[in-house]
C-alpha cells in the first residue's frame, strides 16, 4: 500500500473582471457608444460625441445596473 501524503494543491488565483474595472468599462463604453451611433442612423463624424455621451450615461451606474447595454455580459 502506498501511503504517501497527498500534496495540497493551491487553486489558481483568478477573479472575474468586474464592471468597475478599467478595461471592462472601456468595453462597456465602446458598446454603448456604438449603440448610439446606430440609433443616429450610422452617420459618421460624431464618434467623440457618442463616446462622451456613453461615458456620461454609464458614470456612476452600479455594476448590476447595465441592462441598457445590449451585448455586455458580467460574470
Amino acid at each position: 500500500m502506498n501511503t504517501t501524503k497527498a500534496q495540497k494543491v493551491q487553486p489558481a488565483i483568478t477573479a472575474p473582471v468586474s464592471a468597475g474595472a478599467p478595461a471592462d468599462m472601456e468595453n462597456l463604453t465602446r458598446i454603448k457608444a456604438h449603440q448610439m451611433f446606430e440609433q443616429r442612423g450610422r452617420q459618421p463624424g460624431r464618434d467623440l460625441d457618442d463616446w462622451l455621451a456613453a461615458e456620461k450615461d454609464l458614470a456612476g451606474k452600479p455594476a448590476n445596473d447595465i441592462k441598457g447595454v445590449k451585448g455586455f455580459k458580467t460574470t
